[in-house]
């Protein structure tokens, strides 16, 4: 297992582009809620980043980058 530093905003969304792509969407979207937690800007990357074709249609990726109906 990958040991990520708990405070490292990029190693998380790094992590949530391998495992969007890989279709393990429930740790993609718990690793994009922390990222952005932890830097606000990378709610912006997520909204383009086609590594998150497979999730982005999700409800709770909507709702993580803000975008929900």
């Amino acid at each position: 297992m990958l040991a990520i530093n708990p405070n490292y905003a990029e190693g998380f969304y790094n992590r949530t582009c391998t495992e969007s792509l890989q279709k393990k969407e429930k740790l993609a979207l718990k690793d994009l809620k922390r990222a952005i937690e932890l830097n606000i800007e990378l709610k912006e990357d997520a909204k383009s980043d086609e590594d998150f074709d497979n999730i982005k249609e999700s409800e709770e990726f909507k709702r993580i980058i803000g975008t929900q109906d």
